[in-house]
């Protein structure tokens, strides 16, 4: 028997938090009906980035394809050949859709991304190719956010945009050595021609090149990416912007354990932020005098200190003059 819409609301509750990711954490920050919707949220996202990451190929791109078949079905009446999951699921996404009026090619695009990491021969040709997948696997699901949490899409989308790079080359940069040991490389191919890095020597663990500068210059268009992001939270509606904060604070630590330990990128880690600064952070966002006593969006990155050595790049992400440039450049006449 299907779930009513409240229940199939708690079985996306339940899913979440039993799947231990501290991100769940931070929707109690949310208003209770917003928090509801990023559970349906996320517990779509949990369900579809699991499958790119088990099983063989073929298994998993029939499995995608079935999630977007069952995205394209949703609206109807009598949905065909429903997994339990897409079940459970179905009523409360379909609401939450509703509700935010979110459209739905974003959650395609995310499909897009997660079947493109499917491709053994995969090969990331430049920065705008890097910032296509960065918007596939995590800006989309940005935009999403923006929408619950209640920000105009019109006047944050760029900033979204630059968020969702920011978090997913964090997420390269700490992951190099497991990438390359499954044999995949997201660093683009020109900057490792450009550092004289052999892509062979990167994928045996033993790199060749100026490997540690091309690294420090991904994190310098990581940090550059999330400083033009970081107004963001300031237009969302005070629950969004505690819930941005923490997020976007977390991801910038991580980035900087990411590059004080460069040095130890081909060898095997567990990076974590500290405990004493994950517990500081959380309890300035989670009590909300603190918060706004701290106002911690309202300081630019101060490079120096944070990031030393590292020389931040101007931002050259979506909304940008050099971006627009070069499309004007690429534009047929």
């Amino acid at each position: 028997m299907s779930l009513t819409t409240e229940e199939s609301y708690r079985w996306c509750r339940s899913f979440s938090k039993n799947s231990g990711s501290n991100f769940v954490r931070t929707f109690s920050l949310l208003r209770p009906d917003k928090a509801k919707s990023m559970y349906v949220v996320y517990a779509f996202a949990r369900i579809v980035d699991d499958i790119g990451d088990a099983g063989d190929h073929q298994n998993r791109r029939l499995q995608l394809e079935h999630w977007r078949a069952w995205l394209g079905s949703l609206g109807s009446k009598e949905p065909a050949d429903e997994s339990e999951l897409q079940e459970n699921l179905r009523p409360a996404f379909e609401h939450s859709i509703q509700r935010y009026a979110i459209p739905m090619d974003w959650f395609d695009q995310l499909l897009d991304g997660i079947e493109g990491d499917l491709d053994e021969k995969r090969c990331i040709r430049d920065w705008q190719e890097l910032e296509r997948y960065c918007f596939q696997v995590a800006g989309t699901m940005g935009l999403v956010c923006i929408k619950i949490w209640g920000g105009d899409l019109d006047s944050l989308r760029e900033r979204a945009e630059a968020c969702g790079i920011a978090f997913q080359c964090t997420n390269i940069l700490r992951d190099v050595y497991e990438d390359a040991s499954r044999g995949r490389i997201f660093i683009p191919q020109e900057e490792l021609m450009r550092f004289g890095v052999d892509p062979q020597d990167w994928l045996k663990l033993r790199p060749t090149g100026d490997w540690q500068g091309l690294l420090k210059k991904c994190a310098s268009k990581a940090v550059a990416s999330f400083e033009h992001a970081r107004t963001l939270g300031l237009e969302l509606e005070f629950d969004g912007q505690r819930m941005f904060s923490l997020m976007w604070h977390s991801y910038l630590n991580l980035l900087r354990e990411v590059v004080r330990n460069l040095s130890t990128t081909f060898e095997q880690r567990n990076l974590r932020v500290p405990s004493w600064k994950k517990f500081s952070h959380g309890l300035i966002h989670f009590l909300a005098p603190l918060y706004l006593a701290a106002r911690p969006l309202h300081r630019p990155i101060d490079i120096p200190s944070q990031f030393p050595g590292l020389v931040l790049d101007s931002y050259e992400g979506p909304g940008s003059p050099s971006q627009a440039d070069s499309m004007a450049a690429r534009a047929p006449s």
